[in-house]
């Protein structure tokens, strides 16, 4: 099937010209060629035409497809940084956020690097209680506080102890150690002193 080069419309193969237009045809042997693709291809005088049938809307959703990777990167980019950031940096956060500095409880009856007793613990008539708090960045999964009892003469005579098996991060623990044993020898205990502190970390 062939076309007119001036209006377009369908000739016969062997028309010499156009039964629409008048336009006058030139023959395969005058130097016209026809490509014929798809029904849509006419010929031009003296060289080939082909029309294009890229359509904008294709050319529109490779740009977005193409964006929506560029943004798919971008934000997996950011995400890989904030969590390297939050793991790197941890151990200097810790550094400079850590508790467990002793000279950031002045006045405590107790501290170390794990625990502080800031307060000093009561003695009543058959115990000793008080509170002790977990300074330190991980659990603890067991704890002893040993007391040394002493009479009035400040000699040591016996000892109490208090004991738990789990403190958690910066959680208080109220503690209590028995004086009982020491009331059955008949001991007269007036005062008292924390001679060790045993922990046990939980890793």
């Amino acid at each position: 099937m062939r076309y007119c080069p001036d209006c377009g419309k369908n000739v016969e193969d062997n028309a010499k010209f156009c039964t629409y237009c008048g336009k006058r045809l030139n023959n395969d042997s005058e130097g016209t060629t026809y490509i014929y693709k798809n029904n849509n291809t006419r010929p031009i005088e003296n060289h080939t035409y082909t029309e294009n049938f890229t359509t904008t809307t294709s050319s529109s959703q490779n740009n977005k497809k193409k964006q929506a990777i560029i943004f798919a990167i971008i934000v997996g980019f950011i995400l890989v940084v904030v969590l390297f950031s939050i793991f790197a940096l941890r151990p200097i956060l810790n550094y400079f956020y850590n508790s467990s500095d002793p000279n950031n409880y002045p006045n405590a009856y107790y501290v170390d690097e794990y625990v502080v007793i800031e307060d000093t613990p009561v003695m009543n008539y058959n115990q000793i209680t008080g509170y002790c708090k977990n300074i330190n960045n991980k659990n603890i999964s067991y704890i002893m506080i040993k007391f040394s009892l002493c009479n009035n003469q400040g000699n040591i005579v016996d000892s109490a102890y208090a004991f738990s098996s789990y403190i958690g991060k910066n959680q208080t623990w109220e503690f209590s150690a028995s004086l009982l044993t020491t009331l059955y020898f008949g001991h007269d205990i007036t005062s008292f002193k924390i001679s060790d502190v045993t922990v046990i970390l939980d890793y």
